[in-house]
């Protein structure tokens, strides 16, 4: 069986790890989403098609704990906020596909990252000024951001070459390269 020709439950495999595993770490991180992360790493690995459903997976997980468990507000703010944020993941995704994607080594995909965080981050700044929430754009709060999606990013793309390794069976669709360049 080639690389393209997957089982349906390996083909969900890493888009299902990549999504709990955020959502999981999420909570833990007093639900600080590494979105920016998810989107980089899911636009390396997977196929468009899948690498969007993982990212939308991830923010509806998101949501729903948050609007279900945590008691975000069920006001019209907070539901313009929640698709913000899906806009700027998937956003994030594009770019980093189209700037880390194209020549594979992890100083490409780390620069794909960075310019899928600032396109995230410039995306919900101008959401911000429609359904509100510019105060949370403060250099120390987009820094603690920025930190804690780069961490992710690193647990993230060890996570994925360190199972391209050791099970083959459930690594990505489209392995890394672990060159730097």
């Amino acid at each position: 069986m080639g690389r393209t020709d997957l089982s349906p439950w390996r083909a969900a495999a890493w888009p299902v790890v990549l999504a709990v595993v955020t959502v999981a770490g999420s909570l833990a991180a007093s639900c600080l989403m590494p979105f920016t992360a998810l989107a980089a790493i899911a636009a390396a690995t997977l196929p468009p098609g899948r690498a969007a459903l993982a990212v939308i997976g991830a923010w509806a997980a998101n949501q729903a704990i948050g609007f279900g468990l945590l008691g975000y507000p069920h006001t019209g703010q907070a539901l313009g906020q929640g698709a913000s944020l899906l806009a700027a993941a998937l956003l994030a995704q594009q770019v980093a596909r189209a700037v880390g994607v194209a020549t594979g080594g992890v100083l490409r995909l780390c620069a794909g990252f960075v310019a899928g965080f600032v396109a995230y981050e410039a995306l919900l700044l101008a959401a911000a000024r429609v359904t509100g929430g510019l105060d949370t754009f403060t250099p120390a709060i987009v820094a603690q951001v920025a930190v804690s999606d780069a961490l992710w990013f690193a647990v993230l793309l060890l996570a994925s070459l360190t199972l391209q390794r050791a099970a083959p069976g459930l690594a990505p669709h489209r392995p890394l390269s672990p060159r730097l360049a």
